[in-house]
């Protein structure tokens, strides 16, 4: 008895159910398809808060700040370098 690998007529290895491979694709598959439908929810709202800045055609363009403010920028290159309040 000493030697059998039982103890109060109990074996010691854990018993498991088997878990079948359908379950566990369709659990990712759940989990794939819940977010994709997030991203698809969400990417609108991301988007709209994207800010757009005006394409730079000139040297100095005008925009409006986060805060509604307007900004006076420069171009470099045809690329946004900086901006800053305009004044005189």
């Amino acid at each position: 008895m000493l030697g059998s690998g039982r103890r109060f007529g109990h074996d010691r290895r854990i018993h498991r159910a088997p878990v079948g491979v359908s379950t566990g694709v369709k659990t990712i598959g759940w989990i794939l398809a819940t977010l994709l439908v997030l991203v698809l929810l969400l990417l609108p709202l991301v988007a709209s808060r994207a800010q757009r800045w005006p394409d730079c055609k000139g040297d100095v363009v005008m925009v409006r700040g986060i805060h509604g403010e307007p900004l006076e920028c420069v171009c470099v290159g045809g690329t946004l370098s900086t901006c800053f309040s305009p004044g005189p």
